[in-house]
């Protein structure tokens, strides 16, 4: 924890309570659905406020306490890889630009205009951050936030895949969008910060400048994506 300010030790927690508010709020009422009709877990309304709980989940790995019980694991780790310390305003700018910004402003959205497509963006976000855990984990063993990828981030977005898209649900092409989206948003952000490390052409400021634009742009390809593809697929006549 040394070298961290109290805000940076004290916002994975502060996500924690959230999540657990948010977890009364999906299992204990129905103030977070939109289609009564359906179970919870066919209601991409409804996943679009778990999809948040798991991050906020995921941010408590990364930065609040992770499997060997030290703190500011990710941090850490990122620092042995670029050899110095990264600033705690570049974690914060990427954290709370997708969790605490995009997500819930997509729920929330999806949830107005009813919106499903809009509603399910964060699957695929969670798909190709699962992916930079598991091949990091391959290749050098566990790193934080690889447990909570496995037993969260992936499962929930596959289920989201089969409960919600296909006969009855979103039309099977927004599917493979979805997952681009969440790959494009992880090639921008490594490519910015491969560019930093390698050729020194960015300053840290401007990277994290870029990461919040990224996510910017993401929400703007949700967007987009709702627009091409927001209808359900009609239901098959009986």
């Amino acid at each position: 924890m040394e070298g961290y300010s109290y805000f940076f030790n004290i916002w994975p927690w502060m996500g924690l309570g959230a999540a657990v508010v948010m977890l009364i709020l999906l299992f204990f009422t129905d103030w977070l659905r939109m289609d009564l009709g359906k179970k919870r877990w066919k209601d991409p309304y409804w996943l679009s406020w778990v999809f948040m709980v798991c991050y906020m989940l995921h941010n408590i790995e990364e930065y609040g306490l992770y499997l060997t019980g030290a703190h500011n694991g990710f941090p850490d780790a990122m620092a042995v890889i670029f050899g110095q310390p990264l600033p705690e305003y570049f974690f914060l700018t990427v954290n709370f630009s997708i969790v605490w910004l995009a997500a819930p402003l997509a729920a929330s959205l999806a949830r107005k205009k009813k919106w499903p497509v809009l509603a399910t963006g964060m699957a695929g976000f969670m798909m190709a951050n699962s992916l930079t855990h598991v091949v990091s984990g391959i290749a050098g063993g566990y790193n934080p936030g690889l447990l909570t990828a496995c037993c969260l981030f992936i499962p929930i977005a596959i289920w989201t895949y089969c409960a919600c898209f296909g006969k009855g649900g979103i039309q099977k092409s927004a599917l493979w969008w979805n997952l681009g989206i969440g790959f494009l948003y992880h090639v921008i952000m490594f490519g910015s910060i491969l560019t930093e490390k390698f050729t020194g052409s960015l300053s840290m400021p401007l990277v994290t400048l870029i990461l919040g634009l990224d996510a910017i742009l993401m929400f703007w390809l949700w967007v987009i994506l709702q627009k091409k593809w927001g209808t359900f697929v009609q239901q098959r006549r009986s």
